[in-house]
C-alpha cells in the first residue's frame, strides 16, 4: 500500500526563517520546476536582490492568487524516500487556525531557532502549543548559521537551552540541527562548513522520523457525516480518519456498538475494494438499522466517555466562561457539555502556571474537566484533538488528557 503523505509542522518565532527553510527543502525534495526556479531567480536579479529561498513562498502566494491550486499552508514535497505535506505555521494565531484546520494528522514538527537571536516568546509559544496538541516528535533546526561563522559554540550554547525547552514540555527531540537555510547549508546533506556536526541532514531527519504507525495497523475511524435517505437503500457518507476500510467486513458503529456490513463502497462515484485515511466514501449497509450523523464505524472497540479531562487553548477575545453555552466538536461528534472544574491555567507567553479562575482569557491554556451530554468515542493509539464552538463560532481548541 502506498504510504500517506506524512505531515510536517513547521513552527517557530516570526522572522527566524521558516520560509526560507520550507524554500530550500522544496528546492531539495526536486518540488519547484526547473523553470520557476530559473523565473525567481531571474527576477531577483532584475530587482537587485540576492537570491533566498523565502521568495519561492512569495511566489507561490502569487500563483494561488492566479487561481492556481497552490497552498501555502498546506505545502506537498518529495525526498527519495516518501511524501511530505508541510504544514505552515506563519504566525501565533494563524497557526491555531492551522492547527484546526490542518494537522489533525500532524506526526511530527520543526522548531526553527535564529541563532543569534534565540528563544523567543513566539518560539516557546508554539512549542507549548506544539504539546497541547500532542505533536510530541520535533526536530529542532537552529538556523542562520552563516551569520555567525558556523561557530560550534554558538550552536552548542542555543541547542542546551531549546532542548531544555523542549524537555520540560514533554516534548521528544528526534534531533538538533544546525542549518543555513539561506545557503542551503545541512538542508539536503551534510555541510562541509560545519565538519564538527556529526549528525544528518534536515532532509534525511525527516526520513528516519518514522509514522506513529503504519496505516493498516491503525484502528479504524470512520464518522458518519452525512446520509441519503431518500435513494432506495440509504446512501451514507463519510472521511476515513484513520486505519482502512474494506467492502463486504463487518464492522461495529459507536458509540452503542451496532454491528453493520459495508457494500457498495465507493470514493467520486468509483467503486472501490477499500479506502484508506483521507479519503472521502460512499456506501451502503447491511445490518442494525440506520445510521446518524456523528456515529463512528470502527473495527475495534474505541474508547467510549462522557466525562474526560483535557488541556483546551482559548481563541476567543471575550474567553471562556464556564456557564456559557459551548459545544464539543470531535470528527463529526457534537455534544453540549459542562465546566465541572478548571484546574489550573497556563500563561502562554511566559509559560507560567496561573491559579484556577471563573474565566479562561484569551490565549490562555487551561486543564479542565468537563461533562458531557453524551458519549463520544476517541481515538485509541493518540491522542483526540477536538474544537469549542459557541453558535457556530470556534473559540477554543483542545486535545483530550484523560
Amino acid at each position: 500500500m502506498q504510504k500517506s503523505p506524512f505531515h510536517i509542522v513547521i513552527t517557530g518565532h516570526i522572522d527566524h526563517g521558516k520560509s526560507s527553510l520550507i524554500g530550500s527543502l522544496l528546492v531539495a525534495g526536486n518540488s519547484v520546476p526547473e523553470s520557476k526556479l530559473t523565473e525567481v531567480k531571474l527576477e531577483c536579479e532584475t530587482l537587485g536582490k540576492p537570491f533566498e529561498f523565502a521568495y519561492l513562498l512569495d511566489y507561490l502566494a502569487e500563483e494561488r492568487s492566479k487561481g492556481i491550486t497552490i497552498d501555502t499552508t498546506q505545502i506537498p514535497f518529495k525526498s527519495s524516500q516518501r511524501e511530505y505535506m508541510i504544514i505552515d505555521a506563519p504566525g501565533h494565531k494563524e497557526f491555531i487556525k492551522n492547527m484546526i484546520t490542518g494537522a489533525a494528522e500532524a506526526e511530527a514538527a520543526i522548531l526553527i531557532v535564529d541563532v543569534e537571536r534565540g528563544l523567543e516568546e513566539q518560539t516557546k509559544r508554539h512549542a507549548f502549543v506544539l504539546s497541547l496538541l500532542g505533536i510530541n516528535r520535533v526536530i529542532v533546526v537552529i538556523n542562520k548559521m552563516d551569520l555567525v561563522d558556523y561557530g560550534e559554540q554558538s550552536f552548542e550554547r542555543l541547542r542546551e537551552s531549546s532542548e531544555n525547552l523542549c524537555h520540560e514540555l514533554g516534548l521528544e527531540i528526534v534531533a538538533t540541527i544546525p542549518v543555513s537555510a539561506r545557503e542551503s547549508q545541512n538542508i539536503n546533506t551534510v555541510s562541509e562548513k560545519m565538519p564538527w556536526f556529526q549528525g544528518k541532514a534536515v532532509l534525511d531527519t525527516l526520513d528516519l522520523v518514522a509514522s506513529k504507525t503504519e496505516l493498516a495497523d491503525r484502528p479504524l475511524v470512520l464518522p458518519i457525516q452525512d446520509f441519503y435517505a431518500f435513494l432506495p437503500e440509504p446512501l451514507y457518507v463519510g472521511r476515513v480518519e484513520a486505519g482502512l476500510v474494506k467492502k463486504g467486513l463487518a464492522y461495529q458503529v459507536l458509540p452503542e456498538g451496532k454491528k453493520v456490513k459495508l457494500k457498495n463502497l465507493k470514493v467520486f462515484e468509483k467503486e472501490i475494494d477499500s479506502a484508506k485515511q483521507g479519503e472521502n466514501v460512499a456506501f451502503e449497509i447491511e445490518g442494525d438499522g440506520k445510521l446518524q450523523r456523528g456515529e463512528i464505524i470502527s473495527d475495534r472497540d474505541l474508547p467510549v466517555a462522557k466525562e474526560l479531562n483535557a488541556n483546551i487553548f482559548c481563541m476567543t477575545e471575550e474567553g471562556l466562561n464556564p456557564d456559557g453555552n459551548y459545544t464539543l466538536s470531535l470528527f463529526t461528534q457534537k455534544s453540549a457539555f459542562q465546566f465541572k472544574k478548571i484546574n489550573y491555567r497556563v500563561d502562554t507567553s511566559s509559560l507560567q502556571r496561573l491559579p484556577a479562575d471563573d474565566t479562561i482569557k484569551h490565549t490562555e491554556l487551561a486543564n479542565v474537566s468537563l461533562n458531557l451530554a453524551n458519549k463520544i468515542v476517541l481515538e485509541e493509539d493518540r491522542a483526540s484533538r477536538f474544537t469549542i464552538e459557541k453558535e457556530g463560532e470556534i473559540v477554543a481548541f483542545g486535545i483530550i488528557s484523560n
